[in-house]
């Protein structure tokens, strides 16, 4: 969680957003390499891009035939052992981030960035789809402001299920960024920008009275 201090003069410079961060992976076996290298290359330097601390937590939320749930600092990201087997079921990790969103609300959080990513078709996507309808009607109850984004990593990616829970937020229309990678491991500069970009200037971290969130869909594709 990050704690934001406000410097606005009509505010109360004492108070503080409180922000969480929710990483949804797909590591299921089709990701292959591309889970260690997100978990442990790009992850860390795209939360230094947004001026995260390395002491500051964030939630991983894993899945393939099932899912997993860590909460933990981004210096240890690099550290992460992680690796990609199984299936790509997203079900039991929406059941997840309902359970955290639920705590999340309990305990006051006022606001929550989501990157969602996943390479391949969703093999229980009517289960998630009606899992992800359901969430939206629970949040609507809730006062948390969602930047949500969907990744699509590379070009066979479940457009549905995956973007999904897009539908947590308030804007319609959501921009979208095509980036063609041959070989992204060489790109992993162009990439933490691409990720970046929608969330430097989401407001999620200056102003309380915000009303909307703002989303981005960034699809990569591999050559």
């Amino acid at each position: 969680m990050i704690n934001v201090n406000y410097q606005n003069s009509s505010m109360n410079p004492q108070e503080k957003r409180k922000l969480e961060t929710v990483v949804i992976l797909d590591i299921s076996g089709s990701m292959k390499n591309a889970v260690k290298d997100i978990i442990t290359k790009i992850l860390p330097s795209f939360f230094k891009k947004l001026d995260y601390d390395e002491n500051d937590e964030i939630h991983l939320i894993t899945f393939n035939d099932n899912a997993e749930h860590y909460k933990m600092k981004v210096k240890d990201l690099k550290n992460s052992k992680i690796i990609s087997n199984g299936w790509t079921k997203m079900l039991r990790a929406v059941e997840k981030f309902k359970l955290l969103l639920q705590e999340f609300n309990k305990t006051e959080i006022d606001a929550v960035r989501l990157l969602t990513i996943s390479d391949e078709q969703i093999q229980d996507k009517n289960e998630t789809l009606s899992a992800t309808n359901e969430l939206k009607k629970l949040s609507e109850g809730f006062s948390i402001l969602i930047n949500s984004q969907a990744i699509r990593w590379g070009e066979y990616a479940d457009t549905d299920a995956l973007c999904s829970l897009l539908v947590l937020g308030s804007i319609k229309n959501l921009p979208f960024i095509e980036t063609k990678i041959k070989n992204y491991a060489d790109n992993f500069e162009q990439i933490i920008k691409n990720w970046t970009r929608p969330i430097k200037n989401d407001q999620l971290t200056t102003f309380r009275w915000l009303e909307k969130s703002v989303f981005l869909m960034v699809r990569i594709q591999f050559g």
